[in-house]
């Protein structure tokens, strides 16, 4: 017997159903086709029918893609702040050296930013998530 006649579980078929309504978000389906085959990932016996609701969809990102992702923005935040701050202290030692010391203003608002980004400001992806590819939240998940 092939592992794709054996039996599917409870925990199979709803994550066919995370994965197909992460498709949705990205726009892969559309409502119809997302309902089409979530009614279908309920009534699946064996893995093979699951396998074959997600058979034409590429395969989903892993689960730590997003928080790498995340990451990687905050490392080029911090990157871009230095270089900006740099900047903006070569122009102050060019023009004015000995007079005030204005670069401190824009650099404070740089670093507020990067400690509210770090410290638990807003999360662009997290929003992401939640939305589907009009901009409108997702469906509820189905029981």
């Amino acid at each position: 017997m092939s592992d794709l006649e054996l039996r599917a579980g409870d925990d199979e078929r709803q994550a066919t159903i995370d994965r197909l309504a992460t498709h949705f978000r990205a726009g892969r389906l559309s409502a119809d086709e997302l309902e089409e085959r979530t009614a279908a990932a309920h009534a699946a016996r064996t893995r093979g029918e699951l396998a074959a609701l997600e058979a034409d969809l590429p395969d989903a990102p892993a689960p730590g893609a997003g928080a790498a992702a995340r990451a990687k923005r905050r490392r080029e935040r911090v990157v871009s702040t230095i270089a900006i701050s740099g900047f903006l202290w070569l122009i102050w030692l060019l023009t004015d050296p000995g007079g005030f010391a204005w670069p401190l203003f824009p650099m404070g608002a740089m670093v507020l930013g990067l400690i509210l980004d770090f410290w638990g400001g807003r999360e662009d992806d997290e929003d992401d998530d939640e939305r589907g590819p009009s901009g409108l939240p997702a469906p509820p998940r189905l029981p």
